[in-house]
């Protein structure tokens, strides 16, 4: 996991590493305003550690609870124009999920 700013007081890219190598998209925040850098690095962690359970099978798009009032999609990056090669591999961003009402499952 890395976080990566360009300066002190500015929005940083909190993403992950070694993905590629299990078969699984990177996974990134970007634009996170430093007070919530912690708090995206945890989410990235706890859905890191549930992709890689044998057996689980999680597709761009697919709405994820990761916890009771929490939920969320990841969906396919925009490549980052970059020299390096690696950030051209396919990478997943959350965007926010539908939550549904707890008294009528909708």
């Amino acid at each position: 996991m890395h976080h990566v700013t360009s300066g002190k007081n500015t929005k940083g890219w909190i993403n992950t590493h070694g993905m590629k190598e299990v078969g699984l998209p990177y996974l990134e925040f970007r634009d996170v305003p430093s007070f919530l850098a912690e708090g995206a690095a945890v989410l990235l962690r706890h859905v890191c550690s549930y992709m890689t359970v044998p057996g689980v099978v999680i597709k761009a798009g697919e709405t994820m609870e990761t916890s009771p009032h929490t939920r969320s999609r990841f969906v396919t990056s925009h490549p980052i124009a970059r020299r390096n090669n690696h950030l051209e591999d396919v990478r997943w961003q959350p965007v926010e999920g539908e939550m549904m009402c707890e008294e009528c499952s909708r």
